[in-house]
């Protein structure tokens, strides 16, 4: 359990640098493909 909060902890910490260095461009058009992914797979179900 305690190497699983460790590992969020990076995961945030990697992200929250992604952000600062102008990723949210990419991270915005990822959800997109994200969301329109799951779009895609409720129409087929």
């Amino acid at each position: 359990m305690e190497q699983t909060l460790q590992n969020t902890r990076v995961l945030c910490f990697h992200l929250l640098s992604f952000f600062l260095h102008g990723g949210f461009h990419k991270i915005l058009r990822w959800l997109k493909m994200f969301m329109q992914m799951l779009k895609k797979g409720q129409g087929c179900s």
